[in-house]
């Protein structure tokens, strides 16, 4: 708003702007949601503690489309707490969070 106010016959340049917002809208609603075999690998990574990098935030912020596998991705969060606890969760917890993970896998294979 300041830009426009202090640059009047540039109103051109705010069409970038524009611009930028629509493509982050448009990837954010054409993006691939992550598929129950991904969630269920990326729950396992945390778990093991062979995620790196900002892993534990992109798996915070999946959010699933499909309702299915948004309830068991939900679920981990309840039963394990942070995913940064995964790895120093007590044994009862983790084994909670593999059955979890195995409900993930089992709704990622086709049935015949």
């Amino acid at each position: 708003m300041i830009g426009i106010l202090l640059y009047p016959r540039a109103k051109w340049l705010f069409a970038f702007l524009v611009l930028g917002v629509l493509i982050v809208a448009l990837t954010k609603r054409f993006a691939k949601p992550p598929s129950a075999g991904e969630v269920a690998d990326f729950a396992e990574r945390i778990l093991n503690g062979a995620h790196h990098g900002l892993d534990v935030d992109r798996y915070e912020h999946l959010n699933p489309r499909d309702q299915r596998v948004a309830d068991l991705w939900r679920g981990t969060m309840d039963v394990g707490g942070l995913p940064e606890e995964w790895a120093s969760a007590p044994e009862n917890k983790k084994a909670a969070l593999r059955e979890i993970i195995e409900e993930l896998r089992n709704l990622g294979t086709p049935t015949r």
